[in-house]
């Protein structure tokens, strides 16, 4: 017999013994059915009744949340976003993204005597950085931030990478992460240091890595800058970002309506 089925009928079967007022007919066929697959359960309290409800809820809402989840997509350059929008210390706001309910903000900090980023659409996607040519020592503090705890964040970032040693135009991308990254699919010579992604030499899209918040998180943060010899920051791109949110499932519904029927015997 199926556990789910075993778990549904002992419950049926605990609804009648517990509720006087229950389908007598249809708890007739119940106890045949239980009888049939040697199901026995005694009669319970109202409090032991509502006990085993909730607990069984809980254990849907916490399978729910890791097997039912509905996954979103944004492209930055989308919703209004234009150039130069998060320019000195600026923020920009997608709204409900996919008509998922959820907001995602970009807000921009960082020290330094020119903290100032550009920021211009980029393909499906935006690039961003400063891109001087100075050793001001500027950093840039980007906060990404949702309306909402979601799961299971990635995003790819392209165009990591720094000046070559002696070069005249200086340029480094090092990047670090708040609590929680985890990195994959480095390529063009990306490496990683702990919560950092270290930039090789180059000046072109292929030198990238893909970064994932697995858990359920409100945002997080990325630190652009920070080089040896105070080196600023060049562009970086983000072509896009997806994310899970929770999906309620049936099995916790009906397990939330044991509930209802069992407190209707208080009513």
């Amino acid at each position: 017999m199926a556990l789910n089925l075993h778990y549904t009928l002992g419950m049926d079967l605990h609804l009648c013994n517990f509720n006087n007022n229950h389908d007598s007919s249809r708890c007739e066929k119940i106890k045949k059915e239980a009888t049939m697959n040697k199901l026995t359960f005694p009669v319970l309290s109202y409090k032991s009744a509502l006990t085993i409800a909730l607990v069984y809820s809980l254990g849907l809402l916490i399978a729910s949340s890791n097997a039912h989840a509905t996954q979103i997509s944004l492209n930055f350059n989308s919703q209004g976003y234009s150039g130069n929008s998060l320019e000195s210390g600026g923020s920009f706001t997608w709204t409900d993204i996919n008509g998922s309910g959820v907001d995602l903000t970009w807000a921009v900090g960082g020290s330094g005597t020119s903290t100032d980023v550009n920021d211009n659409p980029s393909g499906s996607g935006l690039s961003i950085g400063q891109n001087n040519g100075g050793a001001n020592g500027t950093i840039h503090e980007y906060a990404i931030s949702f309306s909402q705890a979601v799961k299971n964040v990635q995003f790819s970032i392209l165009n990591i990478n720094r000046n070559a040693p002696a070069s005249l135009f200086q340029y480094h991308d090092l990047l670090t992460f708040s609590a929680g990254a985890t990195f994959s699919n480095l390529a063009g010579g990306v490496t990683t240091s702990g919560l950092q992604l270290l930039p090789p030499v180059g000046t072109t899209d292929i030198e990238m890595a893909d970064i994932t918040y697995s858990d359920y998180t409100n945002g997080f943060t990325i630190t652009h800058g920070g080089a040896l010899g105070n080196v600023n920051p060049g562009f970086l791109r983000f072509p896009s970002i997806s994310f899970e949110i929770p999906t309620p499932s049936t099995a916790l519904l009906f397990g939330l309506g044991l509930i209802g029927l069992i407190s209707r015997r208080r009513g």
